[in-house]
């Protein structure tokens, strides 16, 4: 056989030459095939036929585990899951389960923080690949760290009790804060864009008024976890206007829950500044000095109500 080179086309134009084919020859084409109308196919789930027998019993175990209230059990299974090596196979099972409990279980906190120790696990576990799977587990994240309703709605609101973790969303709030910094920082490296696109995404949930104060809350949990000088370059120049918010929040609420909510946002809002001030980042002066000031009086205002109101 022989190969012979030739022109298909010259800025767009076809030359007329004998090795191109002419009008004739695309008119003596092929009609094309008739369109085929799609079929609608269903799809069984594959989680019965994907795994074996096993390890199916031990997902199952998992989940119940999880959901039990059965703390040493709870917390020896997940010991388990983070150090496992031959569970690889269940990961993409684990962080399908993670992103549709936290959906399902907004209003329970211990499911919540169940299925958040089950993200940590998963990320302690030196053997898992989780980058398949961000697109899961990042939402999810962002939902314990912002959401709005965490907890369901006590019949008489009050001021909440002591902190614990698997009781308090505001616990709950600062962990899975954690965990997001902790995975975009392992992941870093392969998406440039993740830790950017997690910053913006707390600092537009940090400056919306109409978000509630828990869900502000947990964006500066978020943004401090990510680091001083993620806060310093994009945080710290929107705090004085917030604070001044702040402040009128508290003087136009005299309700007890609101006024706690937006004492705990203000004691946030002061461990970040003086973070960002301890690590050497920048100088805290000017407008960012006087707004820290302005927040700790209305952290240690409602603190010496609260004490006021508990003493009568």
């Amino acid at each position: 056989p022989t190969l012979a080179v030739h022109w298909l086309a010259i800025d767009g134009v076809q030359p007329a030459i004998p090795s191109n084919p002419g009008e004739a020859d695309r008119a003596d084409a092929p009609a094309k095939r008739p369109r085929v109308e799609p079929v609608e196919v269903h799809v069984k789930p594959a989680l019965q036929a994907e795994l074996s027998k096993e390890l199916q019993l031990y997902y199952d175990h998992i989940v119940a585990t999880l959901r039990s209230p059965d703390c040493p059990r709870k917390t020896s299974t997940l010991q388990h899951v983070a150090s496992d090596p031959g569970l690889q196979q269940l990961l993409p099972y684990f962080t399908r389960f993670i992103h549709a409990e936290v959906a399902a279980s907004l209003k329970s906190l211990p499911r919540l923080a169940s299925t958040l120790r089950l993200a940590a696990a998963l990320l302690a576990n030196p053997h898992f690949s989780l980058e398949p799977y961000l697109h899961q587990l990042l939402p999810a994240l962002l939902t314990l760290t912002l959401g709005k309703p965490l907890h369901a709605k006590p019949a008489k609101p009050s001021v909440p009790p002591p902190i614990d973790p698997a009781t308090d969303h505001w616990s709950l709030r600062a962990a899975a804060a954690a965990l997001t910094a902790r995975l975009a920082r392992s992941f870093h490296a392969n998406y440039a864009s993740l830790q950017p696109r997690i910053t913006q995404t707390l600092l537009a949930a940090f400056l919306d008024p109409a978000k509630p104060p828990p869900t502000h809350f947990g964006a500066i949990a978020g943004l401090a976890a990510l680091g001083p000088r993620v806060l310093a370059a994009v945080w710290i120049p929107h705090v004085p206007a917030y604070v001044a918010a702040l402040r009128d929040a508290l003087a136009g609420t005299s309700k007890k829950h609101r006024r706690f909510e937006i004492a705990r946002v203000a004691a946030a809002l002061v461990a970040a500044v003086a973070a960002v001030a301890e690590a050497g980042v920048m100088e805290l002066k000017g407008e960012p000095a006087v707004a820290k000031a302005e927040a700790e009086d209305v952290e240690m205002e409602e603190a010496g109500v609260m004490a006021k109101e508990e003493e009568e």
